[in-house]
């Protein structure tokens, strides 16, 4: 079987919000799903996300989402995330979260 027979929808967006430009890559197989997120601006990478489902029609949790000191508290997760969700992936909360984890999971939730 050739690699790419196993796979069941693969794809990439970029978008432009507010100066940043963030791109989406996404792999999706039969039971498995992992989706990969970069957040650029002005020729830098100021944030991103790794995020996996561990089966059909199960969302995605986040493995990794980062944002540079420098950029933090200014909307870049939640710019991530919305256009993530925006494709059409369902994302819900982390099972393992770190104190700035979970202060962003209680401002998404307010929203």
């Amino acid at each position: 079987m050739k690699l790419n027979e196993i796979f069941t929808k693969e794809g990439k967006k970029t978008t432009n919000i507010n100066g940043i430009e963030i791109s989406v890559e996404w792999v999706l197989y039969n039971d498995y799903g992992v989706i990969s997120a970069k957040a650029v601006k002005d020729g830098l990478a100021i944030g991103g996300a790794h995020l996996e489902s561990k089966g059909k029609n199960t969302p995605f949790k986040a493995d990794d989402l980062y944002v540079i000191p420098q950029y933090q508290k200014q909307g870049v997760a939640t710019a991530i995330y919305n256009y993530i969700e925006k494709l059409g992936f369902k994302i819900e909360i982390s099972d393992q979260l770190t104190p700035d984890g979970q202060a962003f999971w209680n401002a998404r939730k307010i929203k």
